[in-house]
C-alpha cells in the first residue's frame, strides 16, 4: 500500500475512524473539569501506541484533513498522555507538523519536559533537527523564529511583493508573522510608519499587546506603539506602529494636517469587507491610504477566504502582487453543543459536533433554572 492510500485508510470507517472519533470525544470530554461523563465513553481508553504511530503518518500527507487529526492527536497525548514518553511522541508529531511554538507552548506549560531531543535516538534526533531547520525563518542579526509551512511561504512573499493577500484559519500563525516581519522591515530601516487596522477594539488591543511584547526583539530605537489617534504619530519623528479599528483610522487621517506616509498597511480580517455598514467604512479607509501613499505595501489577512486573490485586484498596475493559500490549523478546535433535557431545565447535555454527526460525551447541571427567553441550546 502506499502512502497516500495507508493515510486514506486510517481515516476511513474501514480503518481508524471510529477510533479517531472516540478519542475527540475523550479529549473534548478532557476540557470541562466539572462534567459527569457518560460511563460508555469513558471506558474508552485510547490505544496511544496506535494513535500516534497514526499520527506520524498522517503528519507527512499534504492533505489539511489529516493534518488537523495528526494535531488532535498530538495534542491529546500531550495534554492527557499516561506518561512522559507519550508526550514526548505528541511533541514529536507536533514538528512533523513543524508547530514548534506548540512545541515551545508545551514546554513552558510542563506538559513535555525541556530538550526533548536530547531524548531522542539518533535517527530521529537528525530527522527533527533536519524540520527544525526547514522550519527557521531568519529575522536578521542572528535572530530567528520557527514557522510552519503557511508561515515561510507567507514570509517569503511578503519580502517580495507589495500587496499581499494571505488566507487561512484561525491561529493558523498569521498575525505572530507579520508582526515580525513588520518589526523586522522597520529594524531594517525599510518602513518608518506602520498601520495596522482592526475591525474590534479587542482585537486592536491583542495585536498592540503583541507589537509590544515583540518588539523589544529587535532593538528598535524610539520605537511608538499605539492604538489612539493622535496627530502627532504621523510627523515621521520616529518608528510607529498604529493599530486601528477602520473607525479610529479614519479619525488618525482627519486630524493630521496633511496625509502621512505609510510604509505598510496590515489589514486584518479582511473579509469583512463584504459587510455592509463596517466594510464600506474599511474600504474607504484602505482607499485613502492607497491614494496617498503609491508606494505602500498592503498586507490583507483573512480566515480561510475562497478567493482571496480579489483583495489584491485592485492594486496598481505593475505592481508585485502575492497570493498565499490557506494552511492546516495549528491549535484544535472542538465545536460543543450543549443541550437542555427535556422538561429538565437544570440538565444539560455535552456532545461533540463532528461533520453532521453528534456525539454525547457528557452532561452537566446549572445551579439555577434558566429564566426569560433564554435558548435551549
Amino acid at each position: 500500500m502506499k502512502l497516500d492510500g495507508l493515510q486514506d485508510w486510517i481515516v476511513s470507517p474501514d480503518g481508524l475512524g471510529s477510533e479517531i472519533s472516540a478519542l475527540k470525544r475523550w479529549s473534548a470530554r478532557r476540557s470541562f473539569s466539572s462534567v459527569e461523563v457518560e460511563r460508555s465513553v469513558e471506558e474508552q481508553a485510547p490505544n496511544w501506541r496506535r494513535m500516534l504511530l497514526a499520527a506520524s503518518v498522517l503528519a507527512a500527507s499534504d492533505n489539511f484533513e489529516h493534518h488537523d487529526i495528526a494535531l488532535m492527536i498530538a495534542q491529546a497525548a500531550i495534554e492527557f498522555g499516561a506518561d512522559a514518553v507519550q508526550r514526548d511522541a505528541g511533541a514529536l508529531v507536533l514538528t512533523q507538523l513543524s508547530n514548534m511554538r506548540a512545541v515551545n507552548l508545551a514546554v513552558e506549560k510542563n506538559l513535555v519536559n525541556p530538550e526533548l531531543e536530547k531524548r531522542l535516538g539518533i535517527t530521529e534526533t537528525l530527522l527533527a533537527t533536519r524540520r527544525m531547520i526547514e522550519s527557521e525563518i531568519a529575522l536578521g542579526d542572528g535572530a530567528n523564529i520557527y514557522g510552519n509551512d503557511f508561515q515561510r511561504d507567507l514570509w517569503r512573499e511578503l519580502r517580495q511583493a507589495r500587496w499581499t493577500s494571505a488566507t487561512a484559519p484561525t491561529a493558523a500563525g498569521k498575525t505572530f508573522l507579520v508582526v515580525n516581519w513588520l518589526l523586522s522591515q522597520i529594524a531594517e530601516k525599510k518602513a518608518e510608519l506602520v498601520v495596522f487596522i482592526a475591525p474590534t477594539r479587542a482585537l486592536v488591543s491583542e495585536i498592540e499587546k503583541e507589537v509590544l511584547s515583540t518588539g523589544h526583539r529587535f532593538g528598535i530605537d524610539g520605537l511608538r506603539v499605539s492604538s489612539l489617534p493622535i496627530a502627532q504619530f504621523g510627523d515621521g519623528m520616529a518608528p510607529t506602529v498604529l493599530i486601528f479599528t477602520q473607525e479610529r483610522l479614519h479619525l488618525f487621517l482627519n486630524a493630521v494636517p496633511a496625509p502621512p506616509s505609510i510604509d505598510i498597511a496590515i489589514v486584518d480580517e479582511a473579509q469583512k469587507l463584504e459587510e455592509r455598514l463596517r466594510g464600506v467604512i474599511l474600504q474607504d479607509a484602505i482607499e485613502r491610504i492607497a491614494r496617498s501613499n503609491g508606494d505602500c505595501r498592503f498586507v490583507f489577512l483573512s480566515p480561510h477566504t475562497s478567493n482571496p486573490d480579489l483583495l489584491v485586484a485592485d492594486a496598481p498596475e505593475g505592481t508585485d502582487v502575492a497570493v498565499v493559500p490557506g494552511a492546516s490549523p495549528t491549535v484544535t478546535q472542538h465545536l460543543i453543543a450543549a443541550s437542555q433535557r427535556h422538561r429538565k431545565p437544570k440538565e444539560w447535555t455535552l456532545s461533540l459536533v463532528d461533520g453532521d454527526q453528534e456525539y454525547l460525551f457528557g452532561e452537566f447541571l446549572l445551579p439555577d433554572r434558566p429564566v426569560g427567553g433564554q435558548l435551549k441550546r
